[in-house]
């Protein structure tokens, strides 16, 4: 609790927010275009800075050459979990490719080390939880090609365990590809066709073809796991989800079902990183949910400032289907979705849920999902080794024993 206090006290800056009384006007035209200008034909595709075109690369790209040999570190990894080489190898195999693809600026996290002695205990099989992992995609071949391989880490390292229903929510998959994608898994499969298109309160003039680098597709995505994704009649009959994206992988074994963590301590969302928006993508956000939260009068144990951009990673959750379902959570985002700023301006699914979290949930209904091994983009979290090891440790460092023993003194000193 302590650590996702300190998380996310950061979210609001100090100073008065000067919050309006009313809402900002989404619907009057873009002054950016001229009389008789049309904003869909005038934006073309925004011309990226450099690092966001490598960026863009990491996912479709350069990860084609070396997924193989990382598939097969993690899995050398249930092999030989006391092999503290293996966690090394896994390191240097992400650093090399954040080095290449990142210009070295991966964000780099670990999961707490594997408890060998209750392993038998950790992984017995829980009661089966009403869950299910679900997926939106595809943008593209390379998208696509992105997803097979998130899957098959998802079986190795979670589903052959468990097994829990796939949901693959998708605009124009045929029956070819998705007899591909049952080909790469043995996880129970089901695909969702969705239509999107520009909601009937926008004007398709005001509403630009690309923004920032982002295109329309990317916003209807956002959309749909804003209010779309909740109503559908595939999610009614689950109690728990799990978001991944096509490019998120797991991997290293998840020691825990997170669906039975979430049940038994009753958590209602669950985040696997915090990062902050750019302001560019956040523009009257902010006042639209302030405005929102007066009018309710909604007190929040969050709330004492202004908003900076502060949000979950939203690449990987986990998170009761009936929260996003709740009257007053529906009515917050169907008031988001209202304002427009999801298409305009690319408000995203990070910030509304970090948003919607704040003003609905209190901290002992939230939890950062700390024990994922996880890979995305240029976020890794990766696994510790299962049992202590004389080895090289998985962030660079060379630690014996007796330096773990000073540590643990040291630590319990401060306890005391």
């Amino acid at each position: 609790l302590g650590a996702l206090v300190a998380a996310v006290v950061p979210c609001v800056d100090t100073a008065p927010g000067g919050f309006p009384d009313e809402m900002p006007d989404f619907g009057k035209p873009d002054p950016r275009a001229g009389k008789g200008q049309n904003l869909m034909t005038q934006h073309l595709q925004y011309v990226q800075e450099d690092i966001d075109e490598w960026k863009w690369e990491t996912t479709h790209s350069l990860q084609r050459g070396w997924l193989q040999e990382l598939y097969d570190l993690s899995a050398s990894m249930q092999d030989k979990p006391g092999r503290g080489q293996t966690y090394t190898d896994l390191r240097e195999h992400l650093d090399a490719h954040c080095e290449r693809a990142f210009n070295g600026t991966c964000e780099w996290q670990f999961s707490p080390p594997f408890d060998s002695k209750r392993a038998e205990k950790i992984l017995a099989p829980t009661e089966k939880q009403s869950g299910a992992i679900v997926y939106v995609c595809c943008a593209d071949a390379k998208e696509f090609d992105d997803l097979l391989w998130s899957i098959k880490f998802l079986d190795l390292n979670f589903n052959q365990f468990h097994q829990y229903p796939v949901l693959i929510f998708h605009e124009n998959f045929g029956g070819g590809q998705q007899n591909q994608i049952r080909q790469h898994t043995k996880s129970d499969v089901h695909f969702h066709k969705v239509d999107w298109k520009i909601p009937d309160f926008l004007d398709p003039n005001y509403v630009p073809r690309w923004y920032q680098g982002y295109s329309l597709g990317f916003r209807h995505m956002i959309r749909f796991w804003t209010v779309g994704i909740w109503q559908h009649p595939a999610m009614q009959e689950f109690k728990y989800y799990m978001r991944l994206d096509s490019d998120s992988f797991l991997i290293g074994r998840l020691w825990k079902d997170p669906f039975s963590f979430m049940a038994e301590a009753d958590f209602k969302f669950g985040f696997i990183g915090t990062s902050t928006e750019k302001k560019v993508f956040t523009p009257d956000l902010w006042e639209v949910t302030e405005a929102f939260r007066r009018s309710r009068g909604i007190e929040s144990e969050w709330f004492s400032g202004k908003w900076n951009g502060f949000s979950f990673y939203s690449n990987l959750e986990v998170g009761r289907v009936d929260f996003w379902q709740q009257k007053a959570v529906k009515e917050y985002l169907d008031l988001v979705d209202g304002a427009g700023g999801i298409f305009k301006v690319r408000w995203s699914e990070a910030s509304i849920h970090f948003l919607s979290a704040m003003l609905f949930l209190h901290s002992q209904e939230m939890v950062q999902l700390v024990f994922i091994p996880y890979w995305h983009q240029n976020l890794v979290i990766l696994p510790q080794p299962w049992i202590e090891s004389p080895h090289k440790n998985p962030d660079g460092t060379q630690i014996t024993e007796k330096q773990r023993e000073m540590e643990r003194e040291k630590q319990q000193g401060k306890e005391l």
